[in-house]
């Protein structure tokens, strides 16, 4: 998985249109990076990586492995079904699958200390600002600037780095829009994460309540009001 060819692949392996019609049942796209429309450094001009089997078969052997490779899985409840249809996805290409279901607890723990090849989990930008994922995630760990602690599989790519420290800087909106969506651009050349899904949420209220939703996807009682 250091090989990012082999990342690659994976993702184009991924039937990622089939799993939101049949599994997530539509509520769901299949996602061109790594936050969602909603937030402030989504990119309208990205396209979706496509679902190309044989270029991930082509890939693969490229990198070394014409015969598959074997890859562990961890997931927590609630998202089986998810796994399921990946690893059935990536067994078609040769990639064989070991699930790890797993309390989050655990998952996110086995993930710090690298004990799984590859986790699945979703992230929520709880501000609607795409630095929350990018300086957690796609930033060098740096535990003096607090950046990049979230970042457990050892992505660095110094031009990122910059780009994002610039982005924390810059208070023209329209200049700091371009530097988060540069970024993005970035980190999806390397794919140390790949982007799978953006997720639909739904609140069920009565026609006589009116409620902002949050970006975060919590639920507060004084967010409601009668209207």
């Amino acid at each position: 998985l250091a090989d990012p060819r082999v990342r690659r692949a994976l993702l184009l392996a991924s039937d990622r249109a089939t799993l939101v019609r049949k599994v997530l049942r539509g509520n769901a796209t299949v996602a061109a990076q790594y936050v969602h429309p909603a937030v402030f450094g989504f990119d309208p001009t990205l396209e979706p990586t496509p679902y190309d089997p044989d270029l991930a078969r082509r890939l693969l052997r490229e990198a070394g492995f014409p015969h598959g490779l074997a890859v562990d899985l961890g997931y927590s409840a609630g998202v089986e079904d998810i796994a399921q249809a990946i690893s059935t996805d990536l067994a078609l290409v040769g990639v064989t699958v070991t699930p790890v279901p797993l309390p989050f607890a655990e998952l996110m723990e086995r993930r710090r200390a690298q004990r799984l090849q590859l986790t699945l989990h979703s992230w929520a930008c709880a501000t609607g600002d795409a630095a929350d994922f990018l300086d957690a995630m796609a930033h060098s760990r740096d535990e003096r600037s607090g950046l990049g602690l979230e970042n457990l599989v050892g992505y660095s790519n110094r031009e990122v780095d910059g780009i994002l420290e610039r982005a924390s800087r810059e208070p023209n909106r329209d200049r700091r829009l371009a530097y988060l969506q540069t970024a993005q651009r970035r980190m999806l050349d390397d794919l140390p994460i790949l982007p799978l899904t953006f997720r639909w949420w739904f609140i069920g209220v009565s026609d006589r309540v009116e409620i902002v939703p949050r970006h975060d996807t919590w639920l507060r009682v004084a967010d409601f009001a009668w209207r």
